[in-house]
């Protein structure tokens, strides 16, 4: 979906894909390689040395949020994670687009920082990786040690992908993490956390078989955000209405209204305003 998002932005889409797929398979690269591991530290900045496998893990992940919460959160002015207005066109314009994420991140809201602290406490670099069903063959070096449940309220969006969101992520495409996606190990962190099994197939009986039953709903989507695909695209009913708006970002046409607004922003507020007066009669 954030491949899909980028190939949507007119003169830098299909590059700015595949400038952030070379970059990744380079990191990856320096990653399976010791000699590259120093390099690799100053090009990104990074606070901490990469030296062990769970280090791996934790840097590839962090990258590849810096990359979907600017993509997911690329507004016509800036707003939250980056505060940089079109956050989109600042990676795809930069020589090292996955860098340029992490710059915005980390400073557009705040003084420069000299290094970029990417590790994460050791609860949730677990967490991450199994919540996502992706070993990275690190199971060896780094054992799977959680039995009992942690409070949700912690780690809600782990839980989350247990019960109703199951994704996938591995495999190549823009992040090329080359490792298959497992199951197993997926429900082994499920099971073993939060006493659960992941259903892959949840959506179906737990979100689509209510659709047709649904009433007074509007269903607003960004184009250019990768979570529109846990959403419908299209009216499921006379009064579940879905709405796709073109280079929108996550939720923008619910921020409060602000002379930075673009037309095609405005024009979806008013149409969503005019759906709900229909069905409230004012």
């Amino acid at each position: 979906m954030v491949a899909e998002s980028l190939a949507q932005q007119p003169g830098v889409g299909v590059d700015c894909a595949s400038s952030f797929q070379a970059e990744f398979a380079a990191v990856w690269t320096d990653l399976k390689n010791p000699a590259g591991l120093a390099p690799l530290q100053a090009r990104l900045s990074l606070c901490e040395p990469v030296q062990t496998p769970s280090d791996v893990y934790e840097l590839l992940y962090w990258a590849k949020t810096a990359v979907s919460q600017s993509v997911q959160c690329s507004y016509q002015r800036g707003g939250p994670p980056t505060d940089v207005p079109y956050s989109i066109g600042v990676m795809c314009s930069a020589a090292y687009p996955l860098r340029a994420a992490v710059d915005m991140i980390y400073n557009s809201t705040r003084a420069p920082v000299q290094c970029y602290p990417y590790k994460l406490k050791p609860a949730h670099i677990h967490m991450h990786m199994h919540a996502q069903g992706l070993g990275l063959a690190l199971d060896a070096p780094y054992a799977y040690t959680y039995k009992a449940p942690l409070p949700i309220q912690t780690l809600p969006f782990h839980y989350i992908c247990c019960v109703q969101f199951v994704m996938p992520v591995a495999g190549t495409s823009i992040f090329s993490v080359p490792h298959e996606f497992s199951m197993a190990l997926l429900t082994r962190f499920c099971e073993g956390t939060y006493g659960v099994a992941p259903d892959p197939k949840w959506y179906i009986g737990g979100l689509y078989r209510t659709l047709p039953s649904l009433t007074n709903v509007i269903f607003s989507n960004g184009a250019l955000d990768p979570v529109r695909g846990f959403s419908p695209s299209q009216n499921v009913g006379p009064t579940a209405i879905a709405l796709v708006v073109d280079n929108m970002g996550h939720t923008y046409d619910l921020f409060a209204d602000s002379p930075a607004d673009p037309p095609n922003i405005i024009a979806a507020r008013a149409q969503e305003l005019s759906i709900l007066r229909g069905w409230l009669n004012f």
